[in-house]
């Protein structure tokens, strides 16, 4: 790389807010990923990480070539690849995490199967893009817009119906263990994941909505900067849920210092935010 090339390639890192922050996010994850026990959910946010940081790191690469007056726009269609592995991974996230609630062989092989008709849609939508893009030479327009547009939609979809799933999960829950306080009904929400998978979802949503839509600029850049943050939030679920886990760990061995095996909850509230994770091979 020319030293040229490298000061507009550090440049454009440094006037973009969105792609800063997805860096920073994916670099975190990465850097989560070599102090943690390395259990599935850990290596699916490690492949979001990469992916991420490489995404960027093309398209970045691409405008700074297109400042210096050459491009290859090969490399955007290439760069799908790591786009359809980064946003794949983060529903395969929340799914793998919300899978053990998910009640009858059957029903699950259907979910599983419906998500791989999405998973499949989103891949055919982002390759569109991408060929949109080689075509074009440019890494966004109003036609590549709404290409987005219709792939976030893919997505927002797959996040709504993981959302209704862990809502129905929690609500029956409260209710069989008869939480009857309001305040222990919000507390066992609030430290959910549905707050943060709501946030996505409703982001990813908003995406769709104003690339289809004649929006201003300020909310349209907004959204995407949320987008960016979303390997920071899943950084932010995975650690609250560790934490929760080691808490229950601990109190269980103090009651009982002979006791094995995964933390079981001990509360209420644990049992209603730990219960679809306790697996050990999942998390812990």
């Amino acid at each position: 790389m020319s030293p040229d090339f490298t000061s507009q390639w550090l440049n454009i890192y440094a006037t973009n807010a969105a792609g800063w922050t997805q860096t920073v996010g994916c670099v975190m994850l990465i850097y989560a990923f070599f102090l943690g026990k390395r259990r599935i959910l850990d290596q699916i946010l490690l492949a979001n990480g990469i992916t991420g940081v490489f995404g960027v790191a093309v398209e970045f690469a691409f405008l700074a070539q297109q400042r210096q007056g050459i491009a290859w726009p090969i490399i955007l269609l290439l760069n799908e690849v790591n786009w359809i592995v980064f946003e794949c991974t983060i529903v395969m996230y929340s799914l793998v995490k919300l899978e053990p609630i998910i009640e009858g062989k059957n029903i699950k092989m259907l979910i599983r199967g419906v998500f791989g008709v999405l998973g499949c849609a989103y891949m055919i939508a982002r390759c569109y893009i991408g060929f949109l893009r080689y075509r074009k030479s440019t890494v966004m327009d109003a036609e590549i817009m709404k290409a987005h547009s219709w792939a976030f939609i893919v997505w927002g979809l797959a996040d709504a119906l993981l959302v209704c799933l862990l809502i129905v999960y929690t609500f029956k829950t409260i209710r069989s263990l008869r939480l009857a306080e309001s305040k222990d009904i919000a507390s066992a929400i609030f430290k959910s994941s549905i707050p943060r998978l709501a946030l996505i979802m409703t982001n990813t949503l908003v995406i769709a909505a104003l690339g289809l839509l004649d929006t201003s600029p300020t909310m349209d850049s907004l959204a995407w900067l949320i987008k960016a943050a979303y390997p920071s939030i899943l950084l932010l679920d995975i650690q609250i849920t560790k934490n929760m886990l080691r808490e229950a760990r601990t109190t269980r061995r103090n009651s009982n210092p002979f006791c094995q095996g995964p933390p079981s909850p001990v509360t209420p509230l644990e049992t209603v935010v730990l219960t679809p994770i306790r697996s050990k091979q999942i998390i812990v």
